[in-house]
């Protein structure tokens, strides 16, 4: 396989869950009950994910770069373009994966936010009512 095809490949999985976790990102990390971890692990994904479509442009730039030098200037060492290339490459695989953990993070965060929420109900696992009894109320329902 090519380095341009990787790139291309990388891209665009790299457009579609940077894309995919904006617009859910409402459903990964619950804005009203999570913790801040999970706000700061969200918000690093993306700039992960940003860095790593950059370094993708980047690799496309090198990679044009050599192409250029190889096809029209023979003496001229494209192997540094090409080495550069490689390297952002590997640097924008590198920050997928870290963009994908910091937003597995997340998730796990906000899931992990809403367990122990639900622990600090009461034992049978539902809310404690609005509205509690009072002594008159109770005698209400009493037959004298």
């Amino acid at each position: 396989m090519e380095v341009k095809d990787v790139l291309k490949s990388l891209l665009t999985i790299l457009v579609a869950v940077l894309v995919g976790s904006i617009a859910f990102a409402e459903k990964i990390v619950d804005v009203q009950k999570t913790t801040p971890f999970a706000h700061q692990a969200m918000f690093a994904s993306w700039i992960l994910l940003f860095l790593a479509i950059a370094a993708c442009g980047v690799g496309f730039t090198y990679l044009g770069l050599a192409a250029g030098k190889a096809a029209y200037d023979a003496e001229a060492g494209f192997r540094d373009a090409a080495g550069c290339t490689l390297f952002s490459t590997v640097c924008a695989g590198l920050f997928f994966a870290g963009g994908l953990i910091a937003l597995v993070s997340a998730g796990l965060s906000s899931l992990l936010g809403s367990v122990s929420e639900l622990k600090r109900l009461n034992a049978s696992g539902c809310p404690t009512p609005v509205w509690q009894p009072t002594p008159a109320s109770r005698s209400l329902g009493r037959r004298s």
